[in-house]
């Protein structure tokens, strides 16, 4: 409310004031209006007018209604105190320049950014401000106050590293269209830019192994076409990158294998027409796009198809001789024996795999043949031994039995093959079982019998 009082002393103090100094006088105070009853705001100008002495005559007086006016200066505070408010807790730095390049409005990221108040900052000038940056910005201020909103990137030093800054300047333009200032929005980007350095980075290094892997590498979306391919992959197929990536995935595959594609061996269709042996292990990633590895394994299989061709002549051999031949694997299961065994013992394969065959060695030879087998098998050591084993009329004969540890192209275990020989027509003297095999006794063999077996474990040490 207005306090009467107080309004009254001012007007006595203000007239008084004017009367001693001989002066004009000015007074805006708020009154009591009684019709319409209301607050009103009023603004009193004067002059004290002395007579021909010099001594005060007559005070004049003129009293303006300056209600509205007062009400758009409440309003305008108002409006200026909710941009504050609104302007200081945005992130980036907000400001109003004059034409003269001096600051008019400033939020609190100025004053947070130049470790300044708002008040050491508003009404000096963008060059006091900026010091020694000022020249970076000095051409784009030039081009803002010739009508140019403009947007560009600048540094600027910050407590312990350099701060890379977006600056948006956008010219204020009077009813006329003359410039009056421009608005500044700053934001700090140093650490979007530090992204995506990093993320330049993280690309270059995956486009380096990308290119230098040793498989092919493909990415497809999900209508099979190629989106990017490595060399090795241009290299596998016979295409440059450019022809590739004008071609789809069932171009190069059978539509059958793409339906398929997560983990699968097919043949892919090269560009001079031959087939490639290939391995495809694909994953769809969350973008949509497929990819996927490609290994060639043309040489792998023609080495597996070698294997096999060499392990179907070796059983071949194997079956064509007399000597009962076996193998094991690295767990001593037995996993193979040749026609001459399973004639000679008249049992099925499938009775004689595993651990079967053990039950047609004599109960006495038994114990004995497994605790050599077994302690030789543990230290990969060869052994050569003798038992009795039945034949296929239920009747005993003597077996001499010598087995060779496999070992792989790289010295790993893989098993054992043996090959036994009935010798019960020379066990006339019937040395006792376990008896070295010396070359002696190799001699009192059947000379093709002994050669065949020497071949079959050098077969067989190849073979592994």
């Amino acid at each position: 409310g207005i306090n009467a009082t107080s309004v009254v002393e001012q007007w006595q103090q203000t007239v008084a004031e004017a009367v001693e100094n001989r002066t004009a006088y000015d007074l805006e105070c708020r009154i009591l209006r009684t019709s319409p009853p209301g607050e009103s705001w009023i603004a009193v100008t004067g002059q004290v007018l002395p007579d021909s002495t010099g001594h005060p005559r007559q005070i004049t007086g003129v009293m303006f209604d300056i209600t509205e006016r007062k009400r758009s200066e409440t309003a305008l505070r108002q409006s200026e105190e909710q941009l504050r408010v609104v302007t200081d807790a945005l992130p980036g730095l907000i400001a109003y320049v004059d034409r003269d390049e001096r600051y008019r409005f400033v939020n609190a990221g100025y004053e947070r950014h130049f470790g300044r108040s708002r008040e050491q900052i508003v009404g000096s000038s963008v060059k006091e401000l900026l010091q020694q940056d000022y020249p970076q910005v000095q051409r784009f201020i030039e081009r803002v106050l010739e009508g140019e909103q403009i947007s560009f990137e600048t540094t600027s030093l910050g407590e312990t590293d350099e701060q890379t800054l977006l600056a948006t300047y956008v010219p204020e333009r009077t009813a006329g269209g003359t410039v009056e200032g421009f608005y500044v929005l700053i934001t700090n980007i140093t650490d979007r830019k530090r992204t995506e350095q990093a993320l330049r980075e993280s690309e270059e290094r995956f486009r380096h192994l990308f290119e230098q892997a040793s498989d092919g590498i493909v990415m497809a979306d999900m209508s099979g076409h190629y989106l990017d391919v490595n060399s090795r992959a241009c290299h596998m197929l016979g295409y440059s990158r450019e022809e590739l990536l004008g071609m789809g995935v069932t171009d190069l595959l059978d539509p059958h294998d793409y339906k398929r594609l997560r983990d699968i061996k097919a043949e892919l269709l090269r560009r001079d027409g031959a087939t490639l042996s290939v391995e495809i292990s694909a994953k769809l990633q969350p973008d949509r796009r497929w990819h996927a590895i490609v290994r060639d394994i043309t040489e792998r299989k023609r080495a597996e198809a070698g294997l096999r061709e060499s392990e179907a002549h070796f059983r071949m051999l194997a079956d064509a001789t007399p000597v009962l031949v076996w193998m094991a694997g690295t767990d001593t299961r037995c996993t193979w024996l040749n026609r001459s065994w399973l004639e000679y013992t008249g049992r099925p394969l499938e009775d004689e795999l595993g651990s079967g065959w053990t039950s047609g060695i004599h109960p006495d030879d038994q114990a004995e043949y497994l605790r050599v087998y077994k302690a030789h098998f543990s230290r990969h050591e060869p052994f050569e031994m003798e038992y009795r084993l039945r034949r296929q009329d239920g009747t005993y004969g003597w077996i001499l039995d010598r087995g060779v540890p496999l070992l792989t192209q790289n010295g790993e275990f893989s098993g054992y093959l043996g090959s036994a020989i009935d010798i019960t027509d020379r066990k006339g003297g019937r040395r006792p079982t376990g008896e070295v095999w010396s070359p002696e006794m190799a001699a009192e063999l059947p000379g093709r019998d002994w050669i065949l077996t020497r071949i079959l474990w050098l077969s067989g040490t190849e073979r592994g």
